[in-house]
């Protein structure tokens, strides 16, 4: 609806490509076995949007106001996702997001000590194992 979302498309035909570059962008696979490994992430939606709902939700526990709450933390993600647009070094990006003994890298450490990257990779292997064997049936 927003036409901001990225379609996969094999073959990426040029007709077919002039006619969706409308509604997203597109990423053309040369195999078709890369559908399935590009629309693994496509199920973390959810999980987003739960990071999303459990910042706000820190944020109102400890008094500011619900709707102020998630209007900071939507507008928060969007100026870090907008700072990310068309960048494809995203470590670049997390090195430069922290400073030494600061604040994000605190949280990246403790993040990555409690397992929540690994986590986040172990939910993407299950959900691609889900598509790959939807495609097999």
């Amino acid at each position: 609806a927003l036409r901001l979302g990225p379609l996969v498309l094999w073959p990426a035909l040029p007709d077919i490509v002039a006619l969706l570059e409308r509604v997203g962008t597109i990423f053309g696979v040369t195999e078709e076995r890369l559908l399935e490994q590009l629309w693994a992430p496509t199920g973390l939606m959810a999980p987003f949007f739960e990071q999303l709902r459990q910042v706000a939700g820190w944020l109102s526990d400890r008094g500011v106001a619900p709707e102020q709450a998630a209007a900071y933390t939507t507008s928060l993600y969007t100026a870090w996702t907008a700072i990310a647009a068309g960048q494809h070094d995203l470590a670049r990006l997390r090195d430069e997001s922290q400073t030494r003994g600061g604040l994000n890298e605190q949280a990246l450490r403790q993040l990555t000590a409690a397992g929540h990257y690994a986590a986040l990779r172990d939910a993407l292997d299950a959900v691609l194992l889900r598509l790959e064997a939807a495609g097999k049936q």
